[in-house]
């Protein structure tokens, strides 16, 4: 039996990774930071283990992740979140003498999807439009620059996900203090044109063979997002868009890419170009929409690793909806004036493919509500909701 460890119980995709590949009687062991982490509450998973943060103590993570898989055997390992991705790729050649990870071998290839900057200068070497992006060397820059930029402006974070640490800014005279309050937790960050919304908002999901070749891809649209006026999405459907596969074919093959990635886009209304806003080098949140629309991107990966190569799957199905209805898209609702005049309604539930809310595994939507409401008490989530910085 082919024994896959799953790691950060916490994100969503882990969930759904777990479900895919149990469902086909795959034995599943499941790695969480808490008590609460919902993915490991799973019918789909054998085994759990908790194990030392990767966001807080990265080289505790390494240890125990080390230790474990040497003295209980897997054939693959699936890091889940960046900041795993972060240590597993400093210590990937230990990691893969001991088991199959979906990573590419080089880690310079790996900082060109993590680094905003970094995607920023291949797109732009690779004649794929982005969004004009401006980097500091030092700070000592930063009056120079703010005195050529065009406004509204957006700071972004090299490193962040689901728009954690993005602030937009509207006039030049907020721009210096705006940026230095970021980079106080971030250094350095970048300063994007800022793309209007309007044209719409698509992830790319992919999966590459060892040569960069398209095994697998999936067209998500966000119909709504979380901060409201632009973030990640909370409801997603699937649909056609054959450019957006070619422009993010052609950036994860020129950059070397292998395994999963999530490439993003935003359509700019006012040329009605599509441009590439980042790339997650992970399974994207939304997954469950491409493995309802029939495109099993977890046990496609899993083959991948163990066969060597996989025939591609192309053909999915157009108009799947994906909702993360716990907790952002229920807050979006709450945060957007028009909440009562969304399209579709917020009440309408049909047809809708859930990360956490499953019939057949009712226990990880069981302790998420239990993790947010320790949250609200512990952490003041709706604070947080507010800044748009939910987890």
């Amino acid at each position: 039996m082919t024994n896959v460890f799953i790691g950060d119980a916490k994100a969503r995709s882990s969930l759904i990774t777990a479900r895919s590949l149990g469902r086909r009687g795959i034995r599943v062991t499941m790695g969480a930071e808490g008590r609460l982490d919902c993915s490991q509450y799973s019918r789909h998973v054998s085994s759990r283990v908790i194990h030392p943060s990767p966001v807080t103590h990265p080289a505790k993570y390494a240890r125990f992740m080390l230790n474990y898989l040497r003295v209980n055997p897997h054939d693959v390992f699936l890091p889940m979140i960046d900041e795993s991705l972060d240590v597993v790729v400093d210590h990937l050649d230990d990691f893969k003498a001991l088991c199959h990870v979906p990573l590419p071998g080089s880690p310079y290839v790996y900082q060109m999807t993590r680094d905003k900057a970094q995607t920023a200068a291949a797109a732009g070497f690779l004649n794929i439009p982005a969004p004009k992006t401006f980097t500091l060397n030092d700070l000592s820059e930063l009056n120079g620059l703010s005195r050529n930029l065009d406004f509204p402006v957006l700071i972004k974070p090299r490193k962040s996900a689901s728009a954690y640490g993005i602030v937009i800014i509207k006039k030049k005279e907020d721009f210096i203090s705006a940026y230095l309050e970021v980079h106080k937790k971030y250094p350095l960050p970048i300063i994007q044109e800022y793309i209007p919304v309007g044209g719409g908002s698509y992830g790319v999901q992919l999966l590459m063979n060892q040569a960069s070749e398209t095994r697998a891809a999936v067209v998500t649209h966000s119909i709504r997002t979380f901060p409201v006026a632009g973030g990640s999405g909370t409801l997603k459907a699937t649909c056609f868009y054959p450019e957006l596969i070619t422009l993010a074919e052609k950036l994860l093959k020129g950059i070397g890419w292998v395994g999963p990635a999530e490439v993003e886009f935003r359509v700019d209304p006012r040329d009605n170009v599509p441009k590439i806003m980042e790339v997650n080098p992970r399974f994207a949140v939304s997954i469950n929409s491409a493995v309802a629309a029939g495109v099993d991107f977890p046990h496609l990966l899993l083959r991948m690793l163990t066969e060597g190569d996989i025939e591609p799957v192309l053909d999915y199905s157009e108009g799947v909806f994906y909702r993360r209805f716990l907790p952002v898209d229920l807050t979006h609702f709450v945060l957007n004036p028009e909440r009562f005049r969304l399209s579709p309604s917020f009440f309408d539930f049909t047809g809708n493919h859930h990360d956490l809310l499953d019939r057949e595994d009712p226990l990880p939507a069981a302790a998420s509500v239990l993790y947010y409401f320790a949250k609200i008490f512990r952490r003041g989530l709706i604070t947080s909701f507010r800044r748009g910085q939910t987890s």
